[in-house]
């Protein structure tokens, strides 16, 4: 069960997300009235400037002002209207332009906004074990040094989601914890986790559970030190 705080920022995401694109399915049917003295373009281009709009502030929002501008210019604009049939090819043209432009402007804010993560955590991570190395010398509780040296350690794990799945061969890939050839892993090894998720492990055979580890919603395939995903592995397996 979600505590009340938390249903709230939910509500509230889900707000912010769908303001605009409402917002473009408002205009669109507004201008239905005048589509005749407005003209198919100037409609499209006032589509196209709120779905910009919209791709610029969230991808989310973008993507789904993206395809309610094509809905709703097809719906209330063209002909036939009051129909998603398409009859003109320059109207094919218009509305799959309109998309194509939510869409890739959305592409280009999630790649931003992932770089500017990426780096701010790399910033962080820098700043924690600076911090962290000066202030060994003293006593401090284990519990805060432990927090400490795990965002230190990689700062990667912060965008990653995990959970126990008790599924039997849940379609994932897995994440082996030695290399099929005898040579063995380089502690400096990296597993770049997919965007749909991989499956890792545990070393007990007899925990009948593992981990699911997966990138966060936008995120992206994530790369983690190989020796950091085992060593968070393990830390769960002592727990469990």
């Amino acid at each position: 069960m979600l505590h009340p705080n938390q249903s709230q920022s939910r509500l509230r995401t889900v707000a912010q997300i769908l303001i605009l694109p409402a917002a473009i399915a408002i205009v669109a049917l507004c201008t239905s009235s005048v589509r005749e003295q407005m003209g198919l373009v100037n409609v499209a281009l006032a589509l196209a400037i709120l779905t910009t709009i919209s791709a610029m502030i969230d991808w989310k929002s973008g993507i789904i002002a993206s395809f309610t501008a094509g809905l709703t210019l097809n719906y209330f604009h063209t002909a036939p209207v009051h129909s998603f049939r398409i009859t003109a090819p320059s109207d094919i043209w218009m509305i799959s332009l309109l998309t194509a432009l939510g869409l890739f402007t959305s592409l280009m804010t999630a790649i931003r906004v992932r770089k500017v993560l990426q780096q701010h955590l790399s910033e962080q991570t820098n700043d924690i074990s600076h911090s962290l190395l000066t202030r060994l010398f003293e006593n401090r509780p284990v519990a805060e040094v432990w927090h400490e040296s795990v965002d230190s350690l990689c700062s990667a794990l912060t965008l990653v989601d995990v959970r126990i799945d008790v599924t039997p061969d849940l379609p994932l890939p897995v994440i082996a914890r030695h290399k099929t050839s005898d040579q063995q892993p380089s502690p400096q090894s990296v597993v770049v986790l997919p965007e749909c998720g991989a499956v890792v492990e545990f070393s007990n055979p007899a925990i009948r559970s593992h981990l699911v580890l997966t990138p966060r919603t936008g995120m992206g395939s994530v790369s983690i030190p190989r020796s950091v995903v085992f060593a968070f592995v393990d830390q769960i397996e002592q727990t469990l």
